[in-house]
């Protein structure tokens, strides 16, 4: 959902539902976080990393048939990657909440016809301790990006086709202390998503 403020502001508000879910049996013998999953075992895997983001952006090239929103954005993720065997013998799960800052940008343009093309993009990469909040090295990065088609239907409604790559990784050896059963137990993480999806759908204003 979005809205905009005297042409000049967005705001945006994005809930973004992320599970994988699937079933494998070990080739070899596996060991998660101290737990050993043996050759042959059927075994439950789960990703999970929903998240809420919020955005604002500012028009720099403000015109009737343009618009160029420079901003920030707010992502609240929440990470739960979980391995169980299914029979119920052995399991580990390691979950955790976490803030993203981010760099925004939307650009849109308006053809005579009505039809308008338009691109979003929100991403970071983090490198340093400074820039990813934490007091050690931990590298990051996100990008979530769209290039939209949109077609007027009737008045103030729009129908369009919509390309969007979601995206991240991580990688680094966490130093926060211990303190929850969730946490993992060994501290070298490593992560890497990429996504493409189509859609289309209507847009109503």
């Amino acid at each position: 959902m979005g809205f905009t403020l005297n042409r000049r502001h967005l705001f945006t508000a994005l809930y973004q539902p992320l599970t994988i879910n699937t079933s494998v049996t070990f080739r070899d013998d596996v060991t998660i976080d101290g737990v050993t999953f043996p050759s042959g075992t059927p075994m439950e895997l789960s990703y999970g990393f929903p998240f809420w983001r919020f955005s604002y952006g500012y028009d720099i090239l403000p015109a009737d048939d343009l618009d160029l929103f420079a901003g920030a954005a707010l992502q609240f993720r929440n990470a739960s990657i979980s391995f169980a065997a299914r029979d119920g013998s052995s399991a580990t799960t390691n979950q955790n909440l976490g803030l993203v800052p981010s760099l925004y940008a939307h650009f849109g343009y308006t053809l005579g016809s009505g039809i308008r093309l338009e691109a979003e993009a929100t991403g970071i990469y983090a490198s340093s301790a400074i820039i990813n909040g934490a007091n050690f090295e931990f590298t990051g990065s996100l990008l979530d990006s769209s290039l939209r088609l949109l077609v007027p239907v009737e008045n103030r409604v729009d129908t369009f086709l919509n390309i969007r790559f979601l995206g991240g990784t991580s990688e680094g050896i966490s130093q926060f202390e211990d303190k929850y059963w969730t946490q993992a137990v060994q501290d070298y993480g490593l992560n890497n998503l990429g996504t493409l999806s189509f859609t289309a759908g209507l847009r109503i204003q």
